[in-house]
């Protein structure tokens, strides 16, 4: 299945802290993660995804001695602040940031938590700066990291912007509307998933599931059962389910270690249309597509 160019790399993986399944919080030593480059440019996959707050995963990929100059990399940036000189210090930051991976311009600035916009004077505050991002030629694009639709919409009284990062998985398909996926592409947004495997939690067995979601575990055995039925493993069925949406234009994908990439790489174009696994009336379903609400 050729979709390597829809792949962009996760950054958090590479300091070991990301994901609710890693309980052991892996991380690739230094030269793992040179050689998992080695990988990526073998196979021809350059984009990357971070985040000016993914400090130790940044440290750890310079550290590494990767030659990143050739990737296309978008990076995130915190909310406006209420201390001065909160546009001063992003632009000193992205320039940083750029300096270290040694690109002439990073590929997107998004806003990393759009949760965070409280009022106009925010949104304004990032809207100057997204502007002055673009005006210093320190990005090609910009856009937002969001949640839910309310988010988008909040932001999209304001402009348009030039991408819109989301999750998107299984159990949570709240951007993959037919109607939400027409708007996008009229307005001609770019659309990036996150979260296609729900930080793990897809492709986890029910054991954990029962242990750290009890609540679901219902939800979890009609996905597991769907998969035993039609012959597939859970992550050719979600990795198809995403891909099999051409409006989809990245999917941000995270990896413990280069073997994780190379049975990613394997997944084969499969057909099977997927049902709904969670019922709309299950009010406490936020509780789980929401990792901001796990405790």
């Amino acid at each position: 299945m050729k979709f390597k160019n829809k792949i962009c790399i996760g950054a958090p993986q590479f300091s070991g802290l990301y994901g609710i399944t890693n309980k052991n919080k892996k991380k690739l030593n230094l030269k793992e993660i040179n050689n998992f480059f080695k990988i990526l440019k073998k196979k021809k996959i350059d984009f990357l995804d971070t985040a000016l707050s993914y400090k130790k995963a940044e440290k750890n990929i310079f550290l590494s001695k990767v030659n990143t100059s050739k990737f296309k990399i978008i990076t995130k940036i915190p909310r406006p602040y209420k201390k001065k000189n909160y546009e001063n210090k992003i632009i000193k930051e992205i320039i940083n940031s750029k300096n270290k991976f040694k690109i002439k311009k990073f590929y997107a600035v998004l806003l990393h938590d759009s949760r965070s916009l409280k009022n106009s004077d925010e949104i304004t505050k990032i809207l100057n700066i997204f502007n002055l991002l673009k005006k210093k030629k320190l990005t090609k694009y910009i856009g937002f990291s969001i949640y839910d639709k309310k988010q988008y919409h909040t932001i999209i009284k304001y402009f348009n912007p030039d991408i819109i990062q989301v999750p998107a998985n299984v159990f949570d398909r709240t951007f993959l509307t037919d109607r939400f996926l027409k708007e996008i592409k009229k307005k001609k947004i770019k659309l990036h998933c996150r979260s296609i495997f729900l930080q793990g939690l897809v492709l986890s067995n029910i054991k954990f599931i029962r242990k750290k979601f009890k609540t679901w575990v219902k939800n979890f055995y009609k996905w597991e059962n769907f998969c035993n039925r039609n012959n597939h493993s859970k992550i050719e069925l979600a990795t198809n389910f995403i891909l099999n949406y051409q409006s989809i234009d990245k999917i941000v994908v995270g990896f413990h270690n280069e073997n994780e990439l190379y049975e990613f790489l394997k997944i084969k174009k499969i057909h099977t249309k997927l049902p709904n696994f969670i019922n709309k009336k299950e009010n406490s379903i936020e509780k789980l597509i929401k990792p901001y609400n796990w405790n």
